[in-house]
């Protein structure tokens, strides 16, 4: 039988965080461990996400949706395991507002195999032992007397077995008394107690040395027959139950693999009809693809001839905004951008021109800018050899959303919603610390 195991205080991780929106259509809402891929779920756009989740949660989360928008991001594990253990992280962001929290998570098994037995009869007494199979975490072990009273001396062992602990623990008994083996899980403070009788004339007889070696053998052997007998039943209902769990996973078997053979015949055939889209489609990709110019008056940066190449030169630690010539009312783009020099802190965005502000220095959607900021954090598996790092910027206008792309490994670093912040001209917006030097591919 296995092991009963729970999450202490409630079956799911909730976190209230004061989210301020008005749909759940564009929210993201990210659970996670240390890093924030893998992960542990992820709530995008609308539904759940399971690209990059972390192998050991495959098939056992779900994020409870119905009171998102109001702050209950609750997520429920399946299934939950000693390794579930341990922080979890939780971030939330949507067009207007972010947040994030953290939660720590608790599992306990209490084991459901328990049994006492006498081991073995000598000079000085009785050898009793108990135990219990399947606990977590390492349980506390007592034996107590008929009074209550703690016994002192006993032996106790434990071994781990698929993460869980089975316990062992022997007492030398040498008077009549009842004894009782007490199991207590340290987190929940669940307890269960075995108890084992023994009565003061199997000592007398013990003392007396008067037990007939027949007795002591027929007691034996008739011991050994008992447990013969439950191994043997036991025995026999597992060997009847896995006989037929077999058949149905032979059947089950022979189905999924006639499934997939169908499977692969489809897929050949689609595959000679994918070759000739492909090609369609890198056209199709390749027509959206703007080549920016710049326009820009601001002093302290030092642009090309031919408007692809800008260098912030600007003293101290001011960062310079800038934009590109083009407008987009419509449709999708992506330019590329090859990032030179500091390219730790560079910001790249869309402005909208009937909402732009003079002050280009502070994008903000209060301030016709809606940006993204990139950090170190974000690249660490998007560095070239000669550590230059071209990007993709994805405009959406049609689902309102901004991505940005690593060109070379084509892996997501950001993606924000605008929602109705932006509904202007837009054009690309672009801000560089000191030093930094980009080019327009």
């Amino acid at each position: 039988m296995a092991a009963s195991m729970k999450l202490i205080v409630t079956l799911f991780l909730l976190i209230q965080l004061p989210i301020v929106a008005s749909s759940a259509e564009h929210m993201e809402v990210r659970w996670y461990r240390s890093v924030l891929r893998p992960y542990v779920h992820l709530y995008d756009n609308g539904t759940s996400n399971y690209q990059e989740q972390m192998q050991e949660f495959h098939g056992r989360t779900e994020l409870l949706t119905e009171n998102i928008i109001k702050g209950n991001v609750t997520l429920v594990i399946y299934d939950v395991r000693p390794s579930d253990e341990g922080k979890y992280n939780c971030f939330f962001v949507s067009s207007s507002s972010y947040n994030g929290a953290e939660q720590e998570l608790k599992v306990t098994a209490t084991g459901l195999e328990h049994f006492t037995h006498i081991e073995n009869f000598h000079q000085d007494g009785i050898a009793v032992s108990c135990w219990s199979k399947g606990w977590y975490p390492e349980p506390e072990v007592t034996w107590r007397s008929s009074d209550g009273a703690i016994v002192p001396q006993f032996k106790s062992e434990a071994t781990v077995v698929n993460g869980l602990f089975d316990i062992q623990a022997s007492i030398n008994v040498n008077s009549g008394f009842r004894f009782t083996c007490v199991i207590t899980n340290t987190i929940s403070n669940e307890v269960v107690q075995l108890s084992i009788a023994i009565s003061d004339n199997i000592f007398g007889t013990i003392k007396k040395k008067s037990i007939s070696p027949f007795i002591v053998l027929a007691s034996s052997l008739c011991a050994i027959i008992i447990i013969l007998w439950a191994l043997f039943t036991s025995w026999r209902k597992t060997f009847h139950s896995m006989e037929e769990k077999n058949k149905t996973e032979k059947k089950k078997l022979t189905e999924d693999i006639q499934r997939k053979h169908e499977t692969i015949v489809k897929m050949n055939k689609e595959i000679d009809g994918l070759k000739s889209d492909n090609v369609f489609l890198g056209n199709m990709l390749q027509s959206m693809k703007v080549d920016i110019t710049l326009d820009t008056g601001c002093n302290g940066l030092i642009v090309s001839d031919d408007g692809k190449c800008v260098e912030q030169t600007s003293r101290g630690n001011r960062e310079l905004g800038f934009l590109g010539l083009q407008e987009f009312s419509s449709g999708r783009h992506y330019w590329l951008v090859k990032i030179l020099r500091s390219w730790h802190g560079c910001v790249v965005g869309v402005a909208d021109k009937s909402k732009l502000n003079p002050d280009l220095h502070i994008p903000s959607p209060k301030n016709g800018i809606y940006a993204l900021w990139l950090w170190k954090g974000d690249f660490k598996n998007c560095q070239s050899q000669n550590n230059h790092l071209t990007i993709r910027v994805w405009l959406d206008i049609e689902n309102r959303n901004i991505s940005v792309f690593c060109d070379e490994t084509k892996m997501l670093i950001h993606k924000r919603y605008f929602g109705k912040c932006l509904q202007g001209h837009l054009c690309p917006f672009f801000l560089l610390s000191p030093g930094a030097e980009i080019v327009f591919l």
